[in-house]
């Protein structure tokens, strides 16, 4: 049951271009693979809000909408829902969820991601099921000023159409 594994990269901080990835098993190269990033001109887009209709996606008379995600860095199925009131927990300056966001929507495979400084461990929980561990450590430069080092950064690959369409709580420990 823990065969799984996964590393959250920014793609856009490699730049524009076709890149190479290798990945290795206990020295023994499983993987290699060349891929292209494409951006928007910035390895980070923040501040971006946008909707739009696919037409005869996937098949014809289909019309999914479709919402520019900031913490994903492309677009996501979206369609209207209420999204309930939250009492977050009180703040915590040394912990930090990036994805998903309130009132955020997800689809496919994303991550679900953030940093937390010093954590013994990190957790979370879909709508109060059992708590899943999230791999902890990897390297965010970003958090030097606020957590003295970098390896803080959290992430977790999530398959959002294994649960129901609809709204759904996340929390993380």
């Amino acid at each position: 049951s823990d065969n799984g594994f996964g590393f959250t990269q920014n793609w856009g901080e490699l730049g524009d271009g076709v890149h190479n990835l290798r990945a290795f098993a206990d020295g023994v190269a499983f993987a290699d693979v060349h891929f292209t990033v494409t951006t928007l001109g910035r390895s980070f887009l923040t501040g971006l809000r946008a909707q739009y209709t696919l037409r005869d996606f996937p098949a014809a008379g289909d019309e999914p909408q479709v919402r520019w995600s900031e913490p994903a860095q492309n677009f996501v199925f979206a369609r209207s829902a209420a999204i309930p009131a939250n009492t977050p927990p009180p703040a915590n300056p040394r912990a930090v969820l990036e994805s998903p966001t309130q009132g955020s929507y997800q689809s496919g495979v994303e991550l679900i991601r953030g940093w937390a400084c010093e954590a013994q461990r990190v957790e979370f929980s879909i709508d109060g099921g059992a708590l899943q561990a999230i791999a902890y450590g990897t390297d965010r430069p970003d958090t030097v000023a606020t957590c003295g080092d970098s390896n803080n950064g959290f992430g977790f690959t999530y398959n959002w159409n294994r649960i129901s369409a609809g709204t759904h709580n996340l929390r993380a420990y």
